[in-house]
């Protein structure tokens, strides 16, 4: 399951953002419609024509209320063109105008990914965590729930990353990730390992585990539930974070090229 994609929020305005203080401008009927169309232009995949609107928008009405969206969806174009560095400052500068915990909470989660991406991992675990409390229970939510439970894995905080898998289970059962976050879920240890091969005969994995430790690698064999069936793996390591199991890495694959860092 790729955790690549950001978590679309479409733009739109709500009565209570309309007033928040005395003193506020807010933007025009053109310049709502304006902002409305920039953010269909982005979910249509026109991320050129969204950005000149955007762009526009942010230039000559930076001081209205709702310029946090318009600030949120160039942040979404811009991570979609490559452009991380200014997505990120988007979704800051949107977070710094947001009056809204709903659109603040989705600019975290977007930050979160992006952080992620970075192999920032302690970074979006805590965005993560301070954005879900704010998500409706539906779509991408439980997208973000499952980024939240990898970040969580990665820097070892292996408890909590279990807590926000079961939430998609208990609130997303026919997500279709939610397999992906039963998987994950249900890894038994408090570690990362690195897998060397994986067998349908236990023999086999046997076989390999002889084959491994003649090389010096510690191998064992394990059977472990995997796509609805089960599997003999061997594996090799105690790894607490990805940090060090992604050290470890290279010396297995000079073995074994295809070692892969698991649970994945």
């Amino acid at each position: 399951m790729g955790i690549e994609r950001l978590h679309y929020y479409r733009a739109y305005l709500l009565a209570s953002a309309l007033s928040v203080s005395i003193g506020c401008t807010s933007l025009g009927p053109a310049e709502r419609e304006a902002l409305i169309r920039a953010s269909d232009m982005y979910s249509r995949g026109n991320i050129d024509a969204s950005l000149e609107q955007l762009n526009r928008l942010i230039q000559d009405h930076n001081n209205t209320i709702e310029i946090s969206e318009a600030y949120y969806v160039r942040g979404l174009c811009r991570t979609r063109r490559g452009r991380r560095k200014e997505a990120t400052e988007d979704f800051e500068r949107a977070i710094q105008k947001s009056k809204r915990e709903d659109l603040t909470a989705h600019c975290r989660a977007s930050l979160a990914t992006l952080a992620y991406r970075n192999g920032k991992w302690g970074e979006a675990a805590e965005l993560y965590e301070k954005a879900i409390p704010y998500l409706p229970d539906k779509q991408p939510k439980d997208v973000i729930l499952y980024c939240a439970g990898k970040s969580l894995q990665r820097i070892g905080k292996w408890k909590k990353a279990a807590y926000q898998f079961g939430r998609i289970l208990r609130k997303f059962r026919s997500s279709r990730i939610a397999s992906d976050a039963r998987r994950m879920a249900g890894w038994r240890h408090e570690y990362f390992s690195i897998q060397l091969g994986a067998f349908k005969n236990a023999d086999n994995a046997t076989d390999a585990v002889r084959s491994y430790r003649s090389k010096r690698l510690e191998a064992i064999q394990e059977y472990l539930t995997r796509d609805g069936g089960s599997l003999w793996v061997v594996r090799a390591g105690r790894y607490k974070t990805y940090k060090d199991a992604l050290a470890a890495l290279p010396r297995a694959r000079k073995i074994q090229p295809k070692a892969i860092i698991i649970p994945y």
